[in-house]
């Protein structure tokens, strides 16, 4: 093992019950401002019982030449608990323009989920 003083401390989160986030787009076409850019408000909300711990929002940015900032984009929270992340999404330079692409949120114990979104 390459690191023993970690063996053991992590196995107690296999044990964290499973949870179903609900993820809420404030528009699935937002247009976009002066710069080019489309700002888009995500709400993650947690309605079960149990904690959801490390969940990521994303975006297929890599494969689709869009360039994003977060205001966050790992989160963890308690039951009932909601957040929203405010997102800012735009074309890279040189590359063709972007007009769909889908928001995906997953975590250490939720399955992915997704939303689709449409850039004008």
């Amino acid at each position: 093992n390459k690191y023993p003083h970690y063996e053991g401390i992590f196995t107690d989160l296999a044990n964290i019950p499973p949870v179903k986030p609900v993820l809420r787009l404030s528009s699935a076409s937002p247009a976009a401002d002066p710069d080019g850019y489309h700002t888009l408000e995500i709400t993650v909300a947690n309605p079960s019982p149990n904690f959801l711990f490390d969940a990521r929002i994303a975006i297929d940015q890599e494969t689709q030449g869009l360039t994003v900032f977060y205001t966050d984009n790992y989160l963890s929270q308690l039951p009932g608990e909601q957040k929203s992340v405010t997102l800012r999404i735009g074309n890279k330079d040189g590359m063709a323009p972007v007009r769909s692409t889908t928001v995906r949120l997953s975590g250490w114990n939720c399955e992915e989920i997704q939303a689709s979104l449409r850039l004008k």
